[in-house]
């Protein structure tokens, strides 16, 4: 992913979604996380075909214990660096 990478919680409506758009208008990738993964694969696909943009998404209960180590440990799996934090959730 780019070095301009946000990471979006609450991304999947709302106001986490409506910065997501705005980030993605603005030619940044995006870590989307959320609780329910067909909503968010719809919007990685709609912010991809608009934006030619990466979409990065995690379907994730932020409010379980531990949520956000195991969050991060992802992404650290995954070799993803995230530049910006938009905690919505």
């Amino acid at each position: 992913m780019s070095s301009n990478t946000a990471l979006v919680t609450g991304a999947s409506a709302g106001i986490g979604l409506e910065l997501a758009k705005i980030h993605a208008e603005r030619g940044g990738d995006l870590v989307l996380v959320a609780r329910r993964q067909e909503k968010l694969e719809a919007v990685r696909h709609e912010l991809e075909s608009a934006h030619s943009v990466r979409v990065h998404v995690l379907a994730r209960d932020l409010v379980e214990p531990g949520a956000g180590s195991r969050l991060h440990e992802d992404l650290r799996r995954a070799g993803i660096e995230v530049d910006l934090l938009i905690n919505n959730a």
